[in-house]
């Protein structure tokens, strides 16, 4: 009896002096912005409770929350953590060590063949027969040939393993947190049942936003597939819900202040006037105050899924979506001579945000376009790809009479053929152009616009909308004159 109560009481008194070990939080929420993010964790309360977070956390945004249960302190430190792999980078970590490991055996192995080479370099009794002796020389001969080769294949394959071994180092490396030798600990008092939940705020964490969207050629509908990039280096997986934000949250602010507009006299400039401007120059000019920013164009985007700790892009879907749009033919010879399929969302729906859109056509792909940030009501543009058969080529046209150039004087005239070689009526847009004058002294005189352009705007762009039935072409024909000093030269630009 009394050695059970000795057992007991031992017991006791080592889980009273044994201490707490750190316990891990699951990632509950992510809120995460252009450049950094929010990340909520949560776990259950004990009356003691020590987290060891990465420093990719910064320490001073550190939050502490009980849910049901009620915080009495809280102490954060920093401690070392020697050797520690984030969960996330546990099974590259396990890569690392088996290719370690082969590297070991590839060298011991490297020691114990040339140990062997080296004996069959001894030489043999000088009591030996004649006999003994020439069937001794041919196996050793044969036996230092094989060694010869194993050595030989071992080098390739201990220096194939560390190359290997190099490789996946330097990449446990490249995904290692910031300071991963070290943590902040987080120790923390609690009293009654519940949940703790642990506020912190990264700047290892940023997302982007990737389109996919198909055009159905006969219908002009636009298929949208959208999906963000997240890309986080915390050390800790991010599997629940991800709130994507569009608009950075201000970390340090202050109330805005009018500085004075002051009236003074420009200084003499003195003698030298480079010294002079180079400690102008090397001057700083103040930081700006920072100010506290309110905004209502913040678009939050929620979704669930996995971003992996170790910085590798994971791809989350947003959501997808249709829109109607008009599709034209469009051809501008200035550029290129074959035609474009383009597609024009009138009004949107919705918000967009500036992204890389993969874009295809009836399914096929057609290249990839740019989608800068839209607001609901604008209109969407995109080309979707080449129309081969309709074809809009330029021949340069000589004036009738005069020349082309002169003194104070240029004439220009060429005309455009387009050509469906499509076995349909198509609709087809032309642009093209004449210059528009930067100067006072330089007039642009048109001569000849044969058919008149649907539309002409003040930059010189002119657009024709023709009707072409199969096989059909049209010209067009333009001729301009520029009139302007005979003591200056032209240039376009």
């Amino acid at each position: 009896m009394k050695r059970s109560h000795l057992a007991l009481a031992f017991c006791l008194l080592a889980a009273w002096t044994a201490p707490l070990s750190a316990q891990e939080a699951a990632v509950k929420t992510a809120d995460v912005y252009p450049r950094g993010a929010r990340v909520v964790l949560e776990a259950p309360a004990r009356p003691e409770t020590i987290f060891d977070l990465p420093m990719s956390f910064e320490e001073d945004s550190i939050r502490v929350l009980g849910q049901g249960a009620r915080v009495l302190s809280v102490e954060t430190g920093r401690i070392q953590r020697t050797g520690w792999v984030p969960p996330a980078l546990a099974e590259l970590d396990a890569r690392v060590r088996k290719a370690r490991l082969e590297a070991d055996r590839l060298e011991s192995r490297a020691a114990s063949l040339q140990q062997t080479a080296k004996h069959l370099q001894d030489p043999a009794p000088s009591s030996w027969k004649p006999q003994d002796l020439l069937n001794f020389l041919d196996t050793a001969a044969k036996r230092r040939e094989q060694a010869e080769k194993e050595i030989r294949d071992n080098v390739r394959a201990l220096e194939k393993a560390k190359a290997e071994l190099s490789r996946l180092e330097k990449e446990l490396s490249d995904k290692m947190p910031p300071e991963s030798d070290s943590a902040v600990r987080v120790r923390v008092k609690t009293t009654g049942a519940g949940t703790l939940q642990l506020v912190l705020w990264t700047p290892h964490a940023s997302w982007n936003t990737r389109y996919a969207l198909d055009l159905a050629a006969r219908t002009g509908k636009i298929s949208f597939g959208q999906e963000a990039l997240v890309q986080q280096k915390t050390g800790l997986d991010w599997d629940g819900q991800i709130i994507l934000h569009t608009v950075q949250p201000r970390r340090t602010m202050t109330a805005p202040e009018l500085p004075p507009l002051i009236a003074d006299f420009r200084p003499t400039r003195e003698m030298n006037d480079g010294i002079l401007m180079m400690k102008e120059a090397s001057a700083p000019d103040k930081a700006p105050a920072m100010v506290q920013e309110e905004t209502l164009t913040d678009l939050a985007l929620k979704t669930r899924g996995r971003a992996s700790g170790e910085g590798t892009p994971s791809r989350l879907s947003v959501g997808s979506f249709s829109l109607p749009s008009e599709t034209g033919v469009v051809v501008i010879p200035a550029l290129e001579r074959e035609a474009w399929l383009t597609a024009e969302v009138k009004s949107l729906d919705r918000a967009l945000l500036s992204g890389t859109a993969e874009l295809s056509m009836d399914g096929s792909p057609s290249g990839r376009a740019f989608i800068g940030t839209m607001g609901r009501g604008e209109s969407l543009k995109l080309a979707f790809g080449r129309v081969p058969l309709v074809t809009c080529s330029v021949e340069e046209a000589v004036p009738r009479e005069g020349t082309t150039w002169g003194r104070g004087r240029l004439e220009k005239a060429f005309t455009l053929s387009v050509t469906n070689g499509m076995g349909t009526p198509t609709a087809v847009k032309v642009l093209d152009r004449i210059p528009v004058s930067a100067q006072d002294k330089i007039k642009v005189e048109v001569t000849t616009l044969d058919p008149k352009p649907s539309k002409q705007d003040d930059r010189g762009i002119l657009t024709w909308e023709l009707k072409l039935a199969p096989g059909e072409t049209k010209k067009l024909t333009v001729k301009y004159r520029l009139i302007y000093p005979a003591d200056r030269a032209i240039i376009f630009r």
